[in-house]
């Protein structure tokens, strides 16, 4: 089993250097970082962080806190966290939180019981200012999506707002006329942000869009089956909808093609995040792609240089997204 001194020796280091990269505890170069990180992987070596977290008060541990971890756009990301973090030598815990306000507050108070290295948090219900307060003033933290309130912490987000108003401008410009909105859970950052895209879009054009074509839903695929089902009962039948994200969209698929209802040709269907399972719908979904992996590889990146206490470029990062047609629209 390989030791520090090997991992220093490997690396043309001191063991002093070493511990300063495993513990986070002094600076060296970005070129020396590399070098030890290098020496790790080559050798295996598995520090004892048991012994670290006794010494340094503070674990190896990073808190990953996410809403919904069956949803394959959140495994995705937090692939790109881990990814990111275990080469340093830190292993991700996760808390999933199903929307819930107090299980984000659990899972945040855990993270500081438990002396974690830092928090990325994807709060839905939590104000930023609450989220701060919870972790503590010493435990770094690295919000993913647009702070919620006056109180900032670093954060990384995706373009809500323009790849939603892009999804929305191009069924538009194909002439549909009566486009329905099954907007998320409405009192969370991201549903408002898309909502928000759905109607500037309009009004680029001229259109104040019928409010009777917005309807909200959970986020889930039973939420979005329910909405189109909905809409198709009340006789408020459109001619597209945009879903705040692709379960919701592969929802309404089903249901329209339980109703005999054709897509695209009688009603299109747009959804948001581009999930593996998108591609592979009947008809494949059109969708608007969000950079999932790089959202939590950033967002890992600088908790990373917080955890370090070196001062990033930026504390926040807005990440385009990409509208991709297939056959659905």
């Amino acid at each position: 089993m390989a030791t520090m001194r090997d991992v220093a020796q490997r690396a043309g280091v001191s063991t002093a250097t070493v511990s300063h990269v495993l513990n986070n505890s002094g600076r060296v170069t970005v070129e020396i970082h590399t070098r030890v990180v290098e020496a790790i992987r080559e050798l295996n070596y598995q520090p004892n962080n048991v012994a670290r977290a006794l010494r340094t008060q503070r674990s190896q541990l990073v808190s990953l806190v996410i809403p919904d971890l069956a949803n394959h756009f959140y495994a995705i990301l937090a692939r790109g966290v881990q990814d990111t973090l275990k080469p340093r030598g830190y292993h991700v815990m996760l808390g999933n939180t199903d929307y819930e306000r107090l299980e984000e507050e659990y899972f945040l108070r855990t993270a500081a019981l438990q002396h974690a290295a830092g928090v990325i948090v994807l709060p839905f219900r939590l104000d930023t200012a609450t989220a701060r307060q919870l972790c503590g003033p010493d435990l770094p933290v690295v919000q993913i999506g647009r702070p919620i309130g006056d109180a900032i912490l670093p954060y990384v987000y995706a373009n809500n707002v323009g790849g939603a108003q892009q999804a929305v401008t191009y069924l538009l410009e194909q002439g549909r006329q009566r486009i329905a909105h099954i907007g998320g859970l409405p009192d969370t950052p991201p549903a408002r942000e898309r909502w928000q895209g759905y109607v500037q879009a309009h009004r680029n054009v001229g259109i104040e869009p019928d409010p009777r074509l917005h309807i909200t839903a959970d986020f889930l695929r039973t939420g979005g089956e329910t909405a189109m089902r909905s809409l198709l009962e009340k006789g408020l039948q459109p001619d597209a909808v945009f879903a705040a994200n692709d379960l919701m969209a592969l929802g309404a698929l089903h249901v329209l093609h339980q109703a005999g209802i054709r897509v695209p040709e009688e009603i299109a269907v747009i959804g948001f995040d581009d999930i593996d399972e998108a591609e592979f719908a009947e008809p494949s979904l059109t969708t608007v792609h969000q950079p999932t992996y790089d959202i939590g590889r950033h967002a890992a990146e600088l908790l990373l240089m917080h955890i370090d206490q070196q001062a990033p470029a930026s504390n926040h990062m807005i990440l385009p997204c990409t509208f991709v047609r297939r056959f659905s629209a």
